[in-house]
């Protein structure tokens, strides 16, 4: 779905050799640096081995036995000056030894010392934060991703490409657009996000905004676009973007060719999807195809429609994690989204949201929530989100060539995430659907520390909408699959319907303090300062007027891995509704928020919530669910609410 936009926070323009000779081999106040003890990196360079430091340039092309650096400042290096025989990847993605060519990132020959450098893979930059870096590198010692089997569900993966040919598995894939060429009567269809850049109006910005949506299709007029899904769906070439998703995961290693994946011995399936308008049933199809053999399913799209109904591609996740791999469960990976900057959630995305998905939010190089990563309360993890991958061989791809430096955004974050998921599942192949959700939110760090939206939930987690629990870790990951002692068998509360009927308190600007924000809200859609923006969504509320509250008493006593939330109410507008979940333990759960979602005719607003946000806290006690108005004129009311508690 997603490709890398204008805020990334690096560019790959330019490389140089780190040569002995060179000026910058011990200069601490270098930006850049060598990694200490293996793990991100450090405040200054570190001293080269003896048997490195006695390497000379003529040498390392020659053979590739040393190690190369990439500075900021210098970056406009041909692949070629980097070495023929280079052991390396576009982004250091190469198991240790390998023989990919390198991009502008580390050379690790084959009788250098692993420790001596160990630069991170999938980061393409020597700048990337600590908080940001998946430690792939590391956890190779341990797994590649071998007896693994990926699906790739997307617009169609070119299986030819010399990096992806070896470990693709013609047996096991399938196309769900030819498969499904008549619709059954009162079936819906739905675009599956495709790219284009347009002017994209937002009512949760109040304007325009030009912007690059990948995944989304685009209808062009005039000098500008429209959002409307186009006629013609494929508004990318077909297998392009599933064709830059394989590459993370499951690209070759030590082939001499090209970028090596996340688990470069996992294989992979094909499941084109994507490619055109689909079902609700051809969803469900591709979920549930061949779900004894292939492990993981890579979902690096989400449905174009808002709150899009899924009740048999559902079912078909549900299904997958309880009977699939022989019992264990299948692993649903999805992409969190990216539509943040139109006020997008990943609670909107039915398939993304489930509490039998992975969701994953995008970060950059700075650890820091890429501007379209969509949040949510059913975020599990986060990712780094810039990657050199795979590409459509030829002219036809995102760049000219056989590999790109162009593709990004939550599909690729998902997509390192699958390829950690296929590392873990090689180190211990007994792991069900519920330990991996177990391990990625036992190992993820903490990025970003000073975000202001961390908190610690009641079990000790630290938690945040826009990152989950952290960014995946994939040597931490790996370390914990390779011991872990199974969860329990999963328990689950229900409540009844808990009945409201009640009004929904309508955004009232007399209850704001002070006149002058009252004009500023008068004045919304006029022109404001920055100043007035900050005080208009800043201000202080007046005590409970602007929500109405009801509470459901749980006495079962539940460690928490999963909270559901089913609404039932009714508004002309429903994207004006917050909802948010209060636990027991005071944490809370913001399920939704103000967006640009208008709803249907008929002003029913039915949807299912999820949150993963009270892991490990105890179910006990009362959990309250407010639901507010956020914006003036449409009213509505909340009929009733369930409650639904999984864990253990």
């Amino acid at each position: 779905m997603d490709f890398l936009t204008q805020d990334s926070s690096y560019d790959r323009a330019t490389t140089e050799l780190l040569l002995p000779d060179s000026p910058l081999k011990n200069n601490v106040s270098d930006p850049l640096s060598f990694p200490d003890s293996g793990k991100g990196f450090g405040s200054g360079h570190t001293a080269l081995s003896p048997a490195e430091e006695t390497f000379n340039p003529e040498t390392l092309v020659a053979d590739g036995q040393q190690l190369i650096d990439v500075l900021p400042e210098l970056r406009n290096f041909e692949q070629s000056n980097l070495g023929q025989k280079g052991d390396s990847s576009g982004l250091g993605f190469a198991p240790v030894p390998n023989n990919d060519p390198l991009i502008g990132v580390a050379l690790l020959g084959q009788s250098s010392s692993t420790e001596a450098m160990e630069r991170d893979p999938l980061t393409g930059v020597s700048t990337l934060a600590d908080s940001a870096d998946p430690n792939i590198r590391q956890a190779w010692k341990l797994a590649t991703g071998k007896d693994t089997i990926i699906g790739i569900v997307d617009n169609g993966v070119q299986s030819s490409h010399p990096d992806l040919a070896t470990n693709y598995l013609e047996d096991l894939s399938a196309d769900f657009n030819e498969d499904f060429d008549s619709l059954e009567p009162g079936e819906n269809t739905t675009t599956a996000e495709e790219q284009g850049w347009g002017w994209v109006w937002s009512p949760y910005q109040g304007g325009w905004l030009w912007r690059f949506t990948p995944g989304r299709n685009y209808r062009g007029w005039g000098w500008g676009w429209t959002s409307e899904p186009s006629s013609d769906p494929q508004a990318l070439a077909p297998e392009q973007h599933g064709t830059a998703v394989a590459g993370i995961t499951s690209g070759s290693g030590n082939n001499n060719e090209g970028r090596s994946g996340v688990a470069p011995d996992s294989h992979w399936a094909n499941l084109s999807l994507t490619a055109e308008d689909i079902t609700d049933r051809q969803i469900a199809a591709a979920l549930s195809h061949e779900n004894q053999e292939i492990d993981i399913y890579n979902n690096s799209w989400k449905p174009g429609s808002a709150k899009f109904s899924t009740p048999l591609s559902s079912l078909a996740l549900e299904e997958g994690t309880s009977n699939g791999r022989d019992g264990l469960g299948n692993i649903y990976v999805f992409a969190g989204g990216n539509d943040g900057l139109l006020g997008e959630n990943v609670n909107y995305n039915s398939l993304a949201s489930s509490r039998y998905s992975i969701a994953v939010a995008a970060i950059d190089a700075n650890g820091e929530q890429a501007s379209y990563s969509e949040p949510g309360a059913s975020l599990l993890v986060s990712a780094y989100s810039g990657s050199s991958t795979t590409d459509l061989t030829g002219e036809a791809g995102y760049s000219s060539g056989n590999y790109t430096d162009n593709f990004g955004g939550t599909s690729a974050a998902a997509a390192l995430t699958s390829g950690v998921a296929a590392l873990m599942l090689d180190a211990n192949a007994n792991l069900t659907w519920r330990d991996l959700q177990h391990i990625f939110v036992e190992t993820a760090q903490q990025n970003d520390a000073a975000d202001e939206d961390w908190t610690t939930n009641g079990a000790g987690y630290f938690v945040n909408h826009k990152y989950g629990f952290g960014t995946v870790d994939a040597e931490a990951a790996v370390k914990a699959a390779l011991n872990w002692t199974p969860v329990s068998e999963e328990v689950s509360f229900a409540s009844d319907w808990q009945q409201v009927n009640r009004a929904i308190p309508d955004y009232d600007t007399t209850r704001l303090l002070g006149s002058q924000v009252t004009e500023l809200i008068a004045r919304e859609r006029e022109t404001l300062s920055d100043a007035e923006v900050e005080l208009l969504h800043n201000i202080p509320r007046v005590g409970n007027d602007f929500f109405e509250t009801s509470s459901i008493q749980v006495a079962d006593d539940i460690n928490i891995e999963w909270v559901e939330v089913e609404l039932d109410a009714n508004h002309s507008l429903r994207g004006d509704l917050k909802v948010t979940l209060v636990s027991p333990d005071g944490t809370e759960s913001v399920l939704a928020d103000l967006h640009g979602d208008p709803g249907d005719s008929s002003g029913e607003y039915k949807w299912a919530f999820t949150s993963a946000r009270h892991w490990g806290e105890s179910s006990v006690g009362e959990w309250t669910l407010k639901v507010s108005d956020e914006r003036g004129e449409e009213v509505g009311t909340w009929n009733s609410w369930k409650l639904n508690i999984h864990g253990t």
